[in-house]
């Protein structure tokens, strides 16, 4: 592959984790602590499409499954467990079949009462397609209907969960707009 073709593909790659930038508070807004976690694994058995061009796997729409701990935590607040029906997940996958590295594209809806955040994550993948598979990367959102106003922005990352055989996917950063009660 010529350099320049290469130097440009990694420009690209960039972008999304380049443009992400922290959540900032607006006027009479405060800036609390965030944190979502969800063990699971992906449904590598439910996706809207895949193929595969020279050494590229390409997944798109596959959801993640929620199958032990969902909470979430808000400032100094203790966490809040969740109802992982509440939650919905769609992810693109790009993987090296050799390297088995590549990138992720999330999307997340979860519905609290009234509202829903409604967050995209990218990351970078290692081990894909795999069950040791590791997550690295960015996330923004922001709230609709009762959540109207909220904004969360931070990092993710993952951990070996279930007995090994799922992960824990953390999303730990900040969040303005919360209501109080």
């Amino acid at each position: 592959m010529n350099k320049k073709v290469l130097a440009l593909t990694l420009i690209l790659l960039a972008i999304p984790l380049l443009t992400i930038v922290p959540v900032q508070a607006g006027k009479g807004q405060e800036k609390l602590y965030f944190k979502l976690y969800a063990e699971g694994m992906p449904d590598f058995t439910t996706f809207d499409r895949w193929w595969q061009a020279g050494v590229t796997a390409h997944i798109r729409g596959m959801p993640w499954l929620v199958l032990g701990a969902f909470e979430v935590t808000i400032g100094e607040d203790p966490p809040i467990p969740l109802d992982p029906g509440d939650y919905s997940s769609s992810q693109d996958l790009n993987s090296n079949t050799k390297t088995t590295n590549g990138e992720m594209k999330e999307r997340i809806i979860i519905t609290f009462d009234g509202g829903t955040l409604e967050i995209l994550a990218v990351g970078k993948l290692y081990n894909a397609l795999s069950l040791t598979m590791y997550i690295e990367g960015t996330f923004v959102g922001h709230g609709t209907g009762a959540l109207e106003g909220v904004k969360v922005a931070g990092t993710i990352s993952s951990t070996i969960a279930l007995g090994g055989l799922g992960l824990g996917m953390t999303y730990e950063g900040t969040v303005m707009g919360w209501p109080t009660p």
